[in-house]
């Protein structure tokens, strides 16, 4: 079954998401959270990702699904996707993109 937007928080982040973006980034999260409907989360306007960034991802999936609600990210960009990968974290992206 398909999920219509109407039905998605999409968050859509945009330039660096790292240490120094953390803090923003983990509130925009939270209030994605907060909404109560599954996340859609956009990375195709992303640009340099660090540790930091990556465990925000994984932090907000784990946050999520304790509130039962389903996570997917899209377009993640490649340096995205390199990151996740040199992390053991290939598979966990693959699971979660759309």
């Amino acid at each position: 079954m398909a999920v219509e937007p109407r039905d998605l928080e999409t968050v859509a982040l945009a330039g660096p998401i790292t240490l120094y973006e953390a803090i923003g980034v983990r509130e925009t999260l939270a209030r994605a959270i907060s909404a109560g409907k599954p996340i859609r989360i956009e990375l195709a306007d992303t640009t340099s990702w660090d540790l930091a960034g990556l465990q925000l991802l994984l932090a907000l999936e784990r946050s999520a699904k304790e509130h039962g609600l389903a996570v997917q990210v899209a377009g993640a960009p490649g340096v995205f996707s390199g990151l996740a990968s040199r992390c053991g974290l290939g598979d966990w992206l693959a699971g979660i993109s759309e």
